[in-house]
Formats: C-alpha cells, sequence, structure tokens
C-alpha cells in the first residue's frame, strides 16, 4: 500500500513538473512574441526620424 501511495505521489510530482515546464515554455513563447513587434517598431523610428516616428517611439515606452 505504501509502494502504491508512493507511485502516487511520485506521478503527481511528475505531472505538476511537466506542467511547470510548459507554462515556462509558454511564457517564454508570449514573451517572444510581444518583444519582436516591439523591436521592428523602435528599429523602423530609429531608420526614419520624424515628428510622427517620435511620437510613435513614446507610444512604445521608448525615449524619444
Amino acid at each position: 500500500m505504501i509502494r502504491r501511495s508512493n507511485s502516487a505521489v511520485i506521478e503527481r510530482i511528475h505531472a505538476a513538473e511537466a506542467a511547470g515546464e510548459e507554462y515556462r515554455e509558454y511564457i517564454e513563447s508570449w514573451v517572444h512574441e510581444i518583444k519582436a513587434p516591439i523591436t521592428s517598431v523602435a528599429l523602423m523610428c530609429e531608420n526614419h526620424r520624424s515628428e510622427i516616428t517620435r511620437r510613435i517611439r513614446g507610444e512604445n515606452c521608448l525615449p524619444a
């Protein structure tokens, strides 16, 4: 009975670890998906300086 109980606990631990890893990968993917367009906007604004791109940089939370 103790062995079965131990096996059940170990299975739950492995499931929790797998869920944690899956969540971490999801967060990393989400961060990448958000950072890519922000970086693109910053580069476009850097390469084409004007009053409009200065405003866009401000909205993009970047220093003008």
